[in-house]
């Protein structure tokens, strides 16, 4: 699966990631305000559009930001 992980610094992102990565079979994209494979402002509506016009078809999307 190709799983967005959105706060994927934090502590609650970085355990979620961890745990995905364990067995593998996942394709994760790990985004932050500052950090990750992309950076996105979950403020503006632009830069949340920008982002997934970026990374394309998904399957999954986890937010941990806080």
């Amino acid at each position: 699966m190709k799983i967005v992980v959105i706060g994927a610094s934090g502590d609650v992102g970085r355990f979620v990631v961890e745990e995905l990565a364990r067995d593998g079979k996942h394709d994760i994209i790990r985004v932050g305000r500052t950090q990750g494979d992309h950076q996105v402002d979950i403020t503006s509506d632009e830069s949340v559009d920008a982002l997934f016009k970026k990374i394309g078809r998904i399957d999954a999307i986890i937010v941990a930001a806080g």
